[in-house]
This record gives structure tokens, sequence and C-alpha cells, in this order.
């Protein structure tokens, strides 16, 4: 049987295997090829998961950045969302102040109205404000692996 699958030695000529040799596979160079030495290989840059470590600027180096090549919106982002979730409790916590207001004042049907409706309207408020922060992060992280991309192409 000429060719074929050997299970001792493989793809080939049956017995083409000498004792002690390891089978041709793909871990192995083909014949005529040699494995470059550690002193032959060029010396590798410095480099983080898909490319160069970029350094990048602080907080304050961002907003004076004027290439604009360091965002400072995607830190900023959780300030503006938490300002925002602060607004939108103080602001419910002052429609139920008004409600027990218009309680005293003798407003039973008015107060019963804003009971309902201030909870409804801060979750509104809330669902708009995550919605609007998580597009802005979107469209900072489309930016950023946009920026990757060109600088891939580019090498």
């Amino acid at each position: 049987m000429q060719g074929g699958y050997n299970p001792q030695g493989g793809y080939g000529a049956p017995g083409s295997q000498q004792p002690g040799q390891q089978p041709s596979g793909y871990g192995q160079a083909p014949q005529g090829y040699a494995q470059p030495q550690a002193s032959q290989l060029a010396p590798m840059p410095a480099t983080g998961v898909g490319g160069p470590v970029v350094q990048k600027k602080g907080f304050f180096g961002g907003l004076f950045d004027f290439s604009f090549n360091t965002f400072v919106t995607p830190t900023l982002i959780k300030i503006i969302y938490a300002i925002a979730l602060i607004a939108i409790a103080l602001a419910t916590l002052a429609g139920i102040i008004a409600a027990l207001i218009a309680v005293a004042n003798g407003q039973v049907l008015a107060a019963l109205g804003m009971l309902v409706v201030t909870p409804i309207v801060a979750f509104l408020y809330l669902l708009m404000a995550r919605v609007y922060t998580e597009s802005m992060v979107v469209l900072f992280k489309v930016a950023e692996n946009l920026q990757e991309i060109n600088r891939k192409t580019r090498e």
C-alpha cells in the first residue's frame, strides 16, 4: 500500500519515518527552511493588546490638547450622568413635597395627581438621561475604533 494514512507515521509512504523521529506536521518548517535564531530577530517595540502603547494624557492634559487627539468627554460623561441622577432625585423629592403641601392646603385631587405623575416623569427623565449618555459613549467608542483602524491601515 503506497501513500495513504499510516497510524504510526501520519500520511505518506509506510515506514518512511525513522524510530525516534517526529512525524511531519504543521509544527515543523518544510525542508530547506531554517528557523531564525534569536540574534537574527529584530527587536519588537513595546506593544499593548492590538498595537503600540500610546501614552494617554491626563484629564487636564486632555483639556488643553488642541489637536483633539485625547477625548475628555468619556471621562466627563460619568459625572454628567451622576449630576442628572441627582437632579432627577431632587426634582422627584420636590414633587412629593409639593404634593404633601397640596394635601395640607386641601387640594387632595391635585396632590393625588402629583403623586401619580411625579414618579412617571422622573422615570422618563432618567430614561432620557441614560439614552443620551449612552449615545455619547457610543459615539466616542466609534471614534476611538475608527482611529485604531486608521492607524492599522497606515502601518
